[in-house]
């Protein structure tokens, strides 16, 4: 058995062990949903240079999305909405999305065929399709979109930091800022719609980035990134 296929195993039984409130603990699968249909059989607009949303479509999915981050953001880009960003990782990586030319603008297209497949799965293979591109994504192989380091690392060293139990956030601290920038915002953001982290916040202040109130891991998350973790 490959590596692949044991931790597609071990996540497989998680998730089916939490499958009867997999959608209250999560919102990957109703959030990644939302950027599909956001984006239609018809393609959405990107900005040429970086192809990435523009700044009016990642105002409208955030808000669309279960749990929309609150931000307050005079002029927001696409760093301003890290779990979009995140989002769109996914997106790129799971193969469902590509770049083509349309009417002399470059547009994001989704690939049908595998969107219907990935549509007509149950929410819980949602699940773990999107799970294992993330943490396949996430091996400093390919574009950081996703992670420069393995998920699991991440995990690992996120908590060696701030220790077990819900942690506050201060958001004027150099060392918290730094700290929260390895895994970084967008990493954060997937984890807590994977439901790895119950993620608090607060009405934000007018800033330039999007910062929690406070994180903690859940048990759903312990349990799959043990699954995820090399024996």
């Amino acid at each position: 058995m490959t590596d692949d296929e044991r931790i597609s195993k071990k996540v497989t039984d998680t998730l089916v062990k939490h499958e009867s409130d997999l959608a209250d603990k999560t919102s990957i699968v109703s959030d990644f949903t939302t950027v599909l249909d956001s984006i239609g059989e018809s393609g959405l607009p990107v900005s040429g240079r970086i192809n990435q949303f523009k700044a009016r479509d990642l105002i409208k999915m955030n808000s669309q999305l279960k749990m929309p981050l609150k931000v307050n953001i005079a002029r927001p880009t696409y760093h301003s909405y890290p779990n979009i960003f995140g989002l769109y990782g996914l997106l790129k990586h799971s193969g469902c999305g590509s770049f083509k030319m349309k009417d002399g603008k470059n547009h994001i297209i989704l690939d049908q065929d595998r969107t219907l497949l990935w549509k007509n799965r149950t929410e819980t293979e949602k699940y773990l399709s999107l799970f294992m591109t993330w943490i396949k994504g996430s091996t400093g192989k390919t574009e950081k979109c996703l992670s420069s380091k393995p998920v699991s690392e991440l995990w690992v060293t996120l908590f060696m930091n701030i220790g077990e139990g819900e942690y506050k956030i201060k958001r004027d601290s150099t060392r918290e800022n730094a700290m929260l920038r390895n895994p970084g915002m967008d990493i954060l953001s997937l984890m807590g719609m994977f439901g790895l982290l119950d993620i608090h916040q607060d009405e934000p202040e007018l800033v330039e980035t999007w910062i929690p109130v406070s994180i903690a891991k859940t048990q759903l998350g312990e349990e799959l990134m043990a699954a995820v973790c090399r024996d």
